[in-house]
């Protein structure tokens, strides 16, 4: 060992003060540090569970390297992290933890009148310098003995009136970087496009079942979100075109697809359109439209995942239930086409497209295996 510090010592001296330089990296541990009483002379050691905190370890040597190559330099970790990944910290936090070895007020449980006013007494990371932390936490368990003494539960340190907060640079540091990183951010996400066509009547006594046919496209810019949203939500655009109020396609503006989402909690799912548009005599139409994807004896997740149920309202009315009065299906052919349309935006990968995919296909298979038969 006295070898290994002295090799150490003098390749720190050969590097000398005016090219080198020291950078320290903060962060949130997971806090599970241990304090252990060791061997017959139980001896006092500090346990650091590096392997649950090598996540954040990573992301500190990859920054850290990333800014010193930025300068010209080499990376160079130290010796004990490198042979024996053995970190350092000057702030070592929660020895005698409150809530579980002291009370809020920093007194020692079993140990009455003995209290802890250091960091020991903080429950887990903070991420930063905890030195202002430590200050706090000291000074209110401070004020509240005073209190306590005193019988004056109003009491307030006299010089606390005078205190004037100052702006705190890490604060600025900190929302700078958190502005630049959502501006960096560029979510993964994908689109595809479908066709879909069949028959739809019209609302009112005079309506009659018309020819109607969907060229959609589903734009999910952030995968992740949709994942993560229990209602799927993604935006539609494209052209639909019903015979009598439309002569030619006619843009869809706003149109909302709900991908997948559950019914009640259960099984069963649902695809779920909304596509506005205007008619050619400047008359606002709905077209609602539903897949369920469930099992049953006349369902399998070909028909449930390409048939349509479809009904034109109007927008501005509101409905209990929409009833469907139409069908509207995507042809063998056109699922085909569907599957090769589908592409990742933004910084999206083909892993992204593989992705939703295995999304897609476990929530079908979700609603079909665990459904039950009606």
């Amino acid at each position: 060992m006295q070898t290994m510090l002295s090799s150490a010592r003098s390749f720190a001296s050969r590097l000398g003060t005016n090219r080198t330089a020291v950078l320290l990296a903060m962060g949130a541990d997971h806090a599970d540090g241990r304090i252990e009483l060791r061997g017959r002379n139980n001896r006092l050691r500090v346990v650091w569970d590096t392997t649950r905190n090598d996540p954040l370890y990573t992301e500190q040597q990859t920054v850290s390297g990333a800014m010193v190559r930025a300068l010209g330099g080499t990376p160079f970790t130290t010796p004990t992290w490198r042979m024996f990944r053995q970190p350092v910290t000057v702030h070592n936090l929660g020895g005698v933890p409150m809530g579980s070895a002291a009370s809020p007020d920093g007194e020692v449980f079993g140990h009455p009148g003995l209290y802890v006013l250091d960091g020991a007494l903080l429950p887990g990371a903070t991420a930063g310098n905890p030195s202002l932390t430590i200050t706090a936490v000291a000074e209110r368990c401070i004020e509240r003995a005073v209190r306590r003494i005193t019988g004056d539960p109003s009491w307030r340190a006299p010089e606390r009136d005078s205190l004037v907060p100052r702006p705190i640079p890490e604060d600025t540091a900190v929302a700078a970087v958190a502005r630049r990183a959502a501006v960096l951010r560029r979510p993964a996400g994908v689109r595809f496009s479908e066709v879909m066509t069949g028959t739809v009547r019209l609302p009112g006594p005079d309506g009659l079942p018309g020819a109607a046919q969907l060229r959609l496209s589903v734009d999910i810019p952030d995968l992740d979100a949709l994942i993560g949203d229990p209602a799927h939500s993604a935006a539609v655009y494209g052209t639909i075109r019903v015979a009598g109020p439309t002569a030619q396609p006619v843009m869809v503006a706003g149109g909302r697809l709900h991908l997948l989402a559950t019914v009640d909690g259960g099984p069963a799912r649902t695809m779920t359109y909304q596509i506005p548009f205007t008619d050619d005599t400047g008359r606002h139409w709905l077209l609602h439209g539903t897949k369920h994807v469930r099992r049953g004896r006349r369902t399998n997740p070909w028909t449930a995942t390409t048939r349509l149920a479809v009904a034109v309202v109007d927008p501005d009315e509101r409905y209990d239930a929409v009833i469907p009065t139409g069908r509207m299906t995507i042809t063998a052919r056109e699922a085909a086409r569907l599957l090769t349309t589908i592409r990742p935006t933004g910084a999206g990968t083909p892993a992204t497209v593989a992705r939703f995919g295995l999304f897609l296909t476990g929530e079908v298979g979700r609603a079909f295996l665990q459904g039950t038969s009606r």
